[in-house]
């Protein structure tokens, strides 16, 4: 089983001045950016972890030359941290979810621009550890008492990447590809399942793509397609019984022209890196020992608490949301909405009775063309909020919970004049486990029955049943066994009521 050894969440303040690379135009102004955070390297230590990593951007702007074709730059800012996490010791394993809370990136002059952006983190350590239980003891005179319980048990917790590569070809009445301007490919819809001594991943990517034509440029192209894919990672030991819960980030990401059957560069390839943080779990119902007694000797069994996780929910929610907003009529009129992508925020998980509520907003990027003819290229930003109550019956605050969200659907429409719709499913897969503890014997010690004890007892009684009690109570103080018990009286069950007159016989 694993066990959390602590947590906590930490913001950091990134900001850098960048040059424009000689090779590319001025600046005249900003038309979209995008950026994403991608931890390279953690490590835990007593009472503190370190974490380092990048923050990637990438710029689309309007140049400043003849014909103000539009070009991009990217860059990156590298970060490195120690945050305190009391619990926390050199050898547990270390995991970080890292979000990025806001980027802005404004014009100094024409080559240089300054970039500025709040990343923050959230870490937990584990450990896996376990426990020794008594299950069951080879001899024919001793009464053992069982419990049967469910428990999810851990049985794979790594880190590994999955290379994915899926290509789509242009239509035909789009030109021959050049120079890619630029790309965003999305993740959508990913599913994890485990499968006989294998991970299978499928989703789609979400590609657009902003080129040149291979012998023009000063016209712009732009392709969007839906590519789903799947993915199988080795996973020895795994089968379709056992639940799958997967963290998968895009650790890289590469748009590229490839040619046809017939040479001509008419494919898009997208390709990216996957890390993926598993967590492999098995459902077990296992039957523990939790007392014993013999009527020949004095047994006296060691105990011990052990806790163990139950599964409480594993269930994927579609969550609706969308919004109106009003243009600015004094901006220029949008002709055509080219792209539309977001990104999933949550801002709060709090429990409430018999569930778990999440919220958050999904912050969404649209890329347009304007009646401008000097300025054809435009976006703009827009926070969508949403919430989404998980049912969970039983859920209370010692909970283990994990809450993956993505982007599952997203239109964008004009409904005419001044008015822009946005909908949106965001797909929400949860995770929540319900600790529990019970009694387990982990060794006996055994002595001589105490005969002058013994004696005292009579040979035959009649016993009244209280409340509370059990047969097995009974059993242990008369020295007889439930079953001897049973078949004297003439009982169907082990479930007795009060008032019930037994005879006993040692």
């Amino acid at each position: 089983m694993n066990h959390i050894c602590g947590r906590s969440q930490t913001q950091l303040t990134l900001d850098d001045d960048f040059i424009v690379p000689d090779s590319k135009p001025d600046i005249l102004k900003r038309i979209a950016d995008c950026g994403e955070v991608i931890i390279e390297g953690m490590k835990a230590g007593d009472g503190r972890a370190l974490v380092n990593g990048k923050m990637q951007f990438s710029l689309l702007y309007q140049a400043d030359k003849t014909g103000g074709a539009p070009d991009c730059m990217e860059g990156s800012i590298d970060f490195g941290e120690t945050v305190g996490m009391d619990g926390l010791s050199a050898g547990d394993t270390l995991k970080c979810t890292a979000k990025l809370e806001d980027l802005s990136i404004s014009l100094i002059n024409g080559r240089k621009i300054s970039v500025s952006a709040i990343v923050s983190l959230e870490l937990y350590g584990e450990n896996t550890y376990m426990s020794s239980a008594a299950v069951d003891i080879e001899s024919g005179d001793i009464c053992c008492l069982k419990k049967n319980i469910g428990m999810l048990s851990l049985v794979e917790n790594k880190r590994d990447i999955l290379r994915v590569r899926e290509q789509c070809e242009l239509s035909a009445n789009k030109p021959n590809a050049g120079n890619i301007l630029w790309s965003v490919p999305e993740l959508r819809n990913v599913e994890t399942k485990a499968a006989a001594d294998e991970l299978i991943v499928r989703g789609e990517i979400h590609l657009f793509a902003m080129y040149f034509p291979e012998d023009d440029d000063e016209t712009i192209q732009h392709v969007e397609e839906t590519l789903p894919f799947t993915g199988k990672l080795p996973l020895a030991g795994a089968d379709e019984r056992m639940v799958a819960d997967v963290l998968v980030v895009p650790a890289q990401k590469q748009v590229a022209v490839k040619p046809d059957y017939d040479g001509e560069p008419r494919i898009l390839e997208a390709e990216l890196v996957l890390d993926l943080d598993i967590k492999l779990y098995e459902e077990q119902n296992i039957s523990l020992m939790t007392d014993v007694y013999s009527v020949n000797s004095r047994l006296i069994p060691v105990t011990d608490e052990a806790g163990y996780d139950n599964l409480l929910v594993r269930n994927h929610v579609r969550c609706r949301a969308g919004d109106k907003m009003k243009l600015n009529s004094s901006k220029d009129k949008i002709l055509q909405i080219i792209s539309s992508t977001a990104t999933v925020n949550v801002d709060n998980i709090s429990i409430v009775e018999d569930g778990l509520m999440v919220e958050g907003a999904a912050r969404v990027s649209i890329l347009y063309i304007s009646d401008n003819d000097e300025d054809r290229l435009g976006s703009l930003i827009r926070e969508v909020p949403f919430s989404q109550k998980i049912d969970a019956v039983g859920i209370d605050t010692d909970s283990f919970y994990s809450v993956r969200t993505d982007v599952e659907q997203l239109i964008t429409t004009m409904l005419g004049g001044d008015e822009l719709e946005i909908k949106m499913n965001i797909g929400i897969d949860t995770l929540i486990l319900s600790p529990g503890t019970t009694q387990v014997i982990t060794d006996i010690t055994e002595e001589a029955l105490d005969y002058a004890v013994f004696k005292k007892l009579p040979g035959i009684c009649g016993y009244i049943v209280k409340s509370g009690d059990t047969l097995w109570d009974v059993a242990k103080k008369y020295y007889t066994t439930v079953e001897k018990i049973m078949d004297t009286n003439k009982l169907a069950s082990e479930n007795i009521m009060p008032g019930l007159k037994l005879l006993i016989t040692r």
